[in-house]
């Protein structure tokens, strides 16, 4: 029982360290002001509250509603 409980964790240990290093690769930039979706610029406002914005405030909605329609 007891090696099935270490190897549950091993693989626990792994996942977790393979997030860490892909979460360590993301490099953020701040942003153009342009919209990498539409081409318009990004509400000041938006920037404000958000320096890494990449979509304006309706493509954003638009990109998140379709993550969560096709999150399993």
């Amino acid at each position: 029982m007891s090696d099935i409980a270490d190897k549950g964790s091993l693989v626990e240990e792994q996942q977790r360290t393979q997030a860490l290093l892909r979460h360590q690769g993301r490099v953020r930039h701040l942003s153009t002001g342009i919209c990498q979706e539409c081409g318009e610029a990004i509400a000041p406002s938006r920037l404000q509250v958000n320096a890494y914005a990449q979509r304006c405030f309706e493509c954003q909605s638009d990109h998140e509603k379709k993550e969560r329609h096709y999150r399993v």
